[in-house]
């Protein structure tokens, strides 16, 4: 089998090499000779070493004649996905210079390859991630699913705001699969004035000191001294709940920038060419991560509430507790009499 690829592979390279001396455009000395080369190391049988050299021949002076070289070169190689790709751009960038004949036996060899290949629709939420197929960045809204080599791949999805996911796959030989990805948004950063008091307006513009004061006093008992007592009480238990809230602020904040870090190095290394094993497993660990940062957040927040709450009603107390007094309409020691 594999001395019939190779003469298959011989009879196909030797048929172009006349085209491809004739359309490539001149001073590409260099392209030329690593063509030639190519043919040697196809002859040789060295198809690796072969494939290489199109390649760099191509790349140095683009010639639609090399692709079907390299197109053959992968299909030998038994990289199917890769040899339907050139061979496709083969007839793109041919156009009417490829004859009749040739492109039909083109068509033949790329259905014959993409039969030993499996198809796979990625759906994204949100519908502008940015998704990379191993390493790989795909095209934003494919129209038709991704053809792909049987097995497992893994997909990764970004977007601006949201954490970055990354989930493997599993496709059969000659079967379509189809998954969905969906990004969790980034949870808000710890709100540095979330500590704060929450301020509580009074009714009324006046000092509420200064409304008791000129108020006249009530008919019946105000309540006694041990307000102001639970007042205070009050009060620290705000002042207990305002240092809690603190304290899980600024740790969680130290949790929130190693878990950026994180992040933008995931990124960067996608970018840089695609993530290793040690970066998947890195980005599998964020989302249950923000998810507890999240938590931690709500909880600062609560505290905070709560001490807002528990300052504002020891104020309240403090200001309206006071000894007892009565109010009537005779002067303090008059007895009154009757007839």
């Amino acid at each position: 089998m594999r001395n019939l690829r190779l003469w298959l592979l011989a009879t196909a390279i030797a048929s172009v090499v006349g085209s491809a001396r004739a359309d490539e455009p001149a001073g590409t000395t260099e392209a030329r000779a690593l063509f030639k080369k190519g043919l040697a190391f196809a002859h040789d049988g060295e198809l690796v070493a072969a494939a290489d050299a199109f390649d760099r021949a191509y790349a140095t002076s683009p010639n639609y004649a090399v692709l079907y070289n390299l197109g053959q070169a992968y299909a030998a190689l038994g990289r199917s996905l890769d040899a339907a790709r050139v061979l496709e751009r083969f007839l793109t960038e041919g156009g009417d210079k490829i004859s009749p004949a040739r492109r039909e036996a083109v068509e033949v060899l790329i259905a014959s390859e993409r039969a030993k290949l499996s198809r796979l629709e990625v759906n994204v939420s949100p519908a502008r991630a940015e998704v990379f197929l191993d390493g790989r960045r795909l095209p934003p809204n494919p129209l038709e699913p991704e053809w792909v080599t049987p097995g497992e791949h893994v997909v990764i999805a970004t977007s601006a705001g949201w954490l970055t996911a990354a989930r493997p796959v599993i496709v059969e030989p000659g079967q379509s699969t189809r998954m969905s990805l969906s990004l969790e948004p980034i949870p808000l950063a710890p709100d540095s004035t979330s500590s704060e008091c929450p301020l509580v307006p009074f009714a009324s513009d006046r000092d509420p000191a200064s409304d008791l004061a000129s108020s006249p006093a009530p008919v019946h008992p105000v309540p006694s001294s041990h307000q102001r007592d639970i007042a205070l009480g009050v009060g620290a238990l705000g002042l207990v709940l305002a240092g809690s809230a603190l304290g899980v602020y600024a740790w969680n904040s130290g949790r929130y920038d190693d878990w950026q870090a994180d992040r933008q190095q995931l990124l960067a290394a996608m970018r840089a060419g695609g993530p290793d094993s040690a970066t998947l497993a890195q980005n599998a660990r964020l989302a249950p991560r923000a998810a507890d940062i999240q938590r931690a957040d709500d909880a600062a927040l609560g505290l905070a509430l709560a001490a807002g709450g528990a300052v504002v009603t020891s104020l309240v107390l403090w200001l309206t507790g006071g000894k007892p007094a009565h109010r009537s309409g005779l002067p303090t020691g008059y007895h009154a009499s009757t007839w």
